[in-house]
């Protein structure tokens, strides 16, 4: 399995903003990690909150120590109710459940980093994250979010 590299990160990061200015969404903050949670590519566009880049990181490590996106582990969550107090202990209260945050998968399925999106509605952050990881072919899940255009492609 080959690690996230920093080009595809960079593709990641760009498709996302590409895709959040198209569809005319919040000023974004977008991150992506290594398997290792190391933080290879950032954008915080203008106009951000100060508080958007630790939430965006912390969206990504979410992901990667959880193993899965957000929605799968809000539904975990339900599926197993007496687990949140444990979760919530090992995690030092930080887990958000939020989404927004999603692991990258290479082509044989095993984890090699993750992206995560603040910005917007949870989501609108996660449609994002989605687009991001789609065009720079880090997952095959082409991302949908009802009400807006899938519209990613063009250029700033």
């Amino acid at each position: 399995m080959v690690g996230l590299t920093l080009e595809k990160a960079l593709e990641a990061v760009t498709a996302a903003t590409i895709y959040a200015r198209n569809n005319s969404l919040a000023p974004m903050t977008i991150a992506v990690l290594n398997e290792k949670g190391v933080l290879k590519a950032f954008v915080a566009e203008d106009s951000v909150t100060i508080d958007c880049s630790d939430v965006a990181i912390h969206k990504a490590h979410e992901a990667l120590a959880m193993g899965n996106n957000a929605h799968a582990r809000k539904r975990f969550q339900k599926q197993h109710p007496h687990l949140n107090d444990d979760v919530a202990r090992a995690t030092f209260g930080t887990t958000r459940l939020v989404p927004g945050g999603l692991v990258i998968r290479a082509r044989d399925g095993g984890i090699i980093g993750a992206i995560g999106v603040m910005g917007g509605e949870p989501d609108v952050d996660h449609a994002v994250a989605s687009a991001g990881a789609y065009q720079a072919e880090l997952t095959g899940n082409e991302p949908r979010l009802g009400h807006i255009k899938m519209n990613y492609l063009s250029p700033l």
